[in-house]
C-alpha cells in the first residue's frame, strides 16, 4: 500500500496501522512523489491526502486514473465538506476518510477495496480469456470453411496458410494439433 501525505507524523501513523495489520507500505510526501511512487511500486491501494504540496490529492488521483492501471484510492481529508468529496469522486477516488484517521475504519475500507480490486482484476482476466477463445473459434471456423472448399491437398494447405497468415499474433498451437485431439 502507498500512503501519500505531507504530514509525516500522520503518514507514519497510517503506515503503522497498515503494517500492524500485515500490509507492506511505502510513503510519499508530495503530489509529484505520490504519482511517481504509484507508477513505480504498483500498490494494491493508495491512501492519498487531499492537501499535498506540488499537486493536490485530487489532481494526483486524476493523473493516476489517466496514466496507470486501476488502483483503488482512499482520499483522506481534514475537510468534511461535500464539495471536496464530490471533486474527489469525480477525479476517480474510490472512498473517503476524514482526519483524524481511525485505525478500524481505515482497515475495513482498505480490505473492502482490496476485495473489489481482486474481483475487478479477475473480471479483466476472464474477459481476455473469453476474447482469446472467441478468436480461436473464429480461426477454427475459417479453417473449416477453407477445408470445405478444397478438392486437393495443395488447395487445403494454401487456404490453411492464408488463414494462419492473417492471424500471426494468435497462438495456434492448440488449434493445429495433428495428434487427432483437435482440428
Amino acid at each position: 500500500m502507498l500512503v501519500v501525505d505531507d504530514e509525516r507524523p500522520l503518514a507514519g501513523i497510517v503506515a503503522s496501522y497498515l503494517n500492524k495489520a500485515g500490509f507492506d507500505t511505502s510513503l510519499a510526501y508530495t503530489g509529484p512523489d505520490g504519482v511517481r511512487s504509484a507508477q513505480e511500486l504498483d500498490p494494491d491501494v493508495i491512501i492519498l491526502d487531499l492537501g499535498l504540496p506540488g499537486i493536490d490529492g485530487i489532481e494526483v488521483c486524476r493523473v493516476l486514473r489517466e496514466r496507470a492501471a486501476y488502483v483503488p484510492v482512499i482520499l483522506v481529508t481534514a475537510l468534511a465538506d461535500q464539495q471536496s468529496r464530490v471533486r474527489g469522486q469525480q477525479a476517480g477516488a474510490d472512498d473517503f476518510l476524514t482526519k483524524p484517521v481511525h485505525e478500524d475504519e481505515l482497515l475495513v475500507r482498505a480490505r473492502n477495496l482490496l476485495r473489489m480490486h481482486a474481483l475487478h482484476t479477475e473480471a479483466i482476466v476472464q474477459r481476455r480469456e473469453a476474447q482469446r477463445e472467441s478468436e480461436r473459434w473464429r480461426l477454427m471456423s475459417e479453417v473449416a470453411a477453407a477445408v470445405a472448399t478444397c478438392v486437393d491437398f495443395r488447395c487445403l494447405l494454401r487456404k490453411l496458410m492464408d488463414c494462419l497468415a492473417n492471424d500471426v499474433s494468435l497462438d495456434c498451437a492448440g488449434i493445429l494439433d495433428f495428434s487427432g485431439d483437435s482440428l
